[in-house]
Order: C-alpha cells, then structure tokens, then sequence
C-alpha cells in the first residue's frame, strides 16, 4: 500500500481503499492511512477509504473521522464455549500447554488450534505431544517463516479419518483461515519486537494478548471450544487493546517514507497515535548514519535509491552498496531477506543456511534483485561481511583483548556475549 502510494500519490483508478484487522495497529496500517487522510485532504477528496476489524477500537476512530459513519455488521457467528484454565505454577508451561491438549483431545471431537508465541514453544510443546496423542491426529507447525507447502497441509482440514493440532504463533489470530477447527487452545500469549531508542536496539519480548486478540482467538467458523489458559480474572483485567506498534517500534522505516512523501516533521500528518518523539530522533540519527539524509534531513541519491526498495533501510543500504555488480546485488538480496526472517533452527548463523536458501528466502531475493536491475548474479558469501558493514557499521564490535570470555563490545557502547561454540 505505502509503495503504491509513493508511486502514485492521487491513486488513479482507485476509489475504495479498504484497511482490513485494523485492530492490529501494525505500523504500516497506521502510515497507510496517515499517508490516505492527507491525499484525501489534498489531492482526491472523492476517495473513500474503509476501516475495519471484528473488533475495532472505534471509539478513538470515531475521535479522529467525526464525520465518517460507524457500520457494525453481526454477520453470522457460532456458539464457542470459552473456558478458562489457569496453568499450574510449580509446572513447566510447555509440559502443562502439552497437558491441556492432550485432556481436551480426549474429551472433545475435532481438529485443534494451538495459539503459542513462537517457534522455540511450538517445537517444544510438538515433541511432547508427538509422545501422547493419539495416532490418528496429525501435528502441523505454522508460522510466518514456514515454506508454503508445510503451511498449507496446516491450513487445509485433516484427511478423512484423521484430526490435527496445528501448533501457531498469532499468525492464525487474523491473517488466515484454518479450516476444520472445532478447538482452541490459547496460551495468552505473544511475541512482539520492542524498540529501545537509548540502545538503538530492538529486543523481542513475550507479553500476554489483550482483550481483542483473545476474542480473535476464539472466533471459529463453526460451533466449539475455546480454552484459554488463564483464569477468567486474569483475561479480565488484560488491556482491552495493547498499543499500537508506531508507540514501540524501529521508526527509522517509517522515517524515510515520510521524508519520500515530502514530510519534514510527523505533526504535518493526521495520526492516530503520533510517533514517539526519541524514537523519530533515534531514526534521525539511524538514517544519517546510513547516509541516507544529509544535515538538513534532505534525502540524499542513497536514501531515494533505499526508499524505493521496499525494504528496511538497513537492508536497503547494503542494497544500494552493492552497486550494479550482479553476485554482490544477488548477495545483498539474499542477506536481506534472510534477516528479514531470520532462521528458526538451532544455529543462528546465516553461515550454516547461505548456501541452501530456504524457499521464501529465495522469493524475497528475487523480488529484490529485480527492484535493484541487479541480473542473475550468484550469492558469493565472501562478499557478506563489508556489504553487512554498510547496513550494521553501528554494530560492529570488538573484543577487549584483556577478557578471556567471548564478550565483545560494539560501536553503540553497549556489551554482548558472543554465543558459546561459535566462531569470532
């Protein structure tokens, strides 16, 4: 939407913008109708833009469009029965998660959905119950990172004379439809990417869900059981929305297609929740050391180059420093897309995965090689290091030579401790 945009700021032939899950808050959401109202204001005043969510926030809505009109449609639901389970503390969470399953498989018919916050839980959970369910039920992953094919066989109902458990992270709470579920299970919880402008380094935390994404939890497409493992008290005093992610995230994306859009200050735009001022002063200071702003907040031939990638401007620097060599730009594209979505197995070295690219990986390169004009070159990883310096300069680190331990300290003055077993 926000490229689309930036190339075509009257929308020619567009009269109906629809910003669907709006209740998610993602940062795009909230530039895509920022950006939206002021075409609107300035340029196409007959373009109707729609907002919406099952369970939208439309009090504040209605505060920020007084003169848009509020439409609730109850559309067809089904009766799900909502339990609540409060975990036992002296228990391990995989083992009592693994338990909750394995007691309502037993009591319930159907298929089951299993919310939990990330990769390393669901193969936890998945190896206990791969020792308890029965044989006709089938386990299936499904997380954002998953080639097609392994989320499609979670996505489609189970082969007769068989049910599933389909272990996902809060990619089943909006983006997608799992058919054949009669059963949920959510472990009210997520996980989510928190910024901290003092470091300039962001850090995922695990928080429990709000009031709205347990609701999206339950909702099914037919008559079921909800268990949330949490007491009924507990989900009751869950924040009814959690805060959008313009209040917590990374700004400097959001940063540089402001500056695309001819934006020098973010008061110049209608939000609904304004960015933080230290996170846009940390974008500020992201972008010039990126050289992709000059003293005066102007884009430079770098930052236009990195604003029309479509991409984070970190990746989007390594990008452009790749210049017109076509291994370096097929090299910068498949880092880029690899740490767009870093690995989920036990290394974390993108070593052990560069020369066998998964799937998406190899998707993501593609399309970004052919924003670049960057041809068929082939991804050559001695040129990894100085194109991952031009994007991360600000985290290259050194090892104090007076400490034994593998403790290094990089440009931002903050310290981290190199992984055991792993190469300086």
């Amino acid at each position: 939407m926000t490229r689309q945009l930036q190339q075509d700021p009257t929308l020619d032939g567009v009269s109906l913008v629809i910003l669907d899950e709006f209740h998610e808050r993602s940062l795009q959401a909230d530039l895509a109708l920022a950006l939206l109202l002021d075409v609107q204001r300035g340029l196409r005043d007959d373009l109707v833009v729609l907002i919406m969510s099952a369970t939208l926030d439309d009090r504040r809505l209605s505060q920020l469009l007084p003169e848009a009109p509020v439409i609730r449609s109850e559309g067809r639901s089904y009766p799900v029965e909502r339990r609540y389970l409060a975990l036992p503390a002296q228990t391990r969470p995989e083992e009592a998660i693994a338990g909750a399953v394995q007691q309502l498989l037993r009591q319930q018919p159907g298929s089951l959905l299993l919310f939990l916050p990330g990769v390393a839980e669901i193969n936890r959970v998945q190896g206990l119950l791969g020792e308890r369910v029965a044989a006709d039920v089938l386990l299936c992953q499904l997380y954002g990172a998953l080639p097609m094919e392994a989320q499609q066989r979670a996505i489609h109902p189970a082969p007769a004379g068989h049910r599933k458990v389909v272990l996902a992270t809060n990619i089943a709470e909006t983006s997608l439809t799992i058919e054949g579920i009669l059963l949920v299970v959510d472990s009210g919880l997520e996980r989510v990417a928190e910024f901290d402008p003092r470091s300039g380094l962001s850090r995922l935390i695990t928080r429990r869900i709000s009031q709205a994404s347990m609701a999206q939890r339950a909702g099914r497409l037919s008559a079921g059981v909800c268990l949330h493992l949490f007491s009924q008290e507990q989900g009751g005093r869950a924040p009814e929305h959690h805060a959008p992610e313009i209040t917590y995230a990374d700004l400097a994306p959001l940063w540089l297609e402001l500056l695309q859009w001819g934006v020098r200050e973010s008061g110049q735009l209608t939000w609904l929740d304004a960015p933080p001022a230290p996170a846009l002063a940390a974008a500020v200071d992201t972008l010039t050391g990126l050289g992709a702003i000059d003293a005066r907040q102007h884009l430079t031939p770098a930052g236009r180059a990195m604003a029309g990638y479509g991409c984070d401007p970190r990746l989007g620097a390594m990008l452009y420093h790749a210049g017109e060599e076509a291994d370096a730009v097929a090299t910068a594209a498949l880092l880029a897309a690899m740490i767009e979505e870093p690995p989920k197995s036990v290394s974390p070295d993108i070593r052990d995965h560069f020369h066998r690219p998964l799937p998406h990986w190899a998707a993501r390169a593609r399309q970004l090689r052919s924003r670049c004009g960057g041809g068929e070159g082939r991804p050559d990883l001695n040129m990894a290091p100085l194109l991952l310096a031009w994007g991360f300069r600000d985290r290259i680190s050194r090892r104090p030579a007076r400490l034994v331990q593998p403790h290094h300290r990089h440009a931002l003055g903050s310290g981290q401790r190199q992984p055991a077993g792993s190469s300086a």
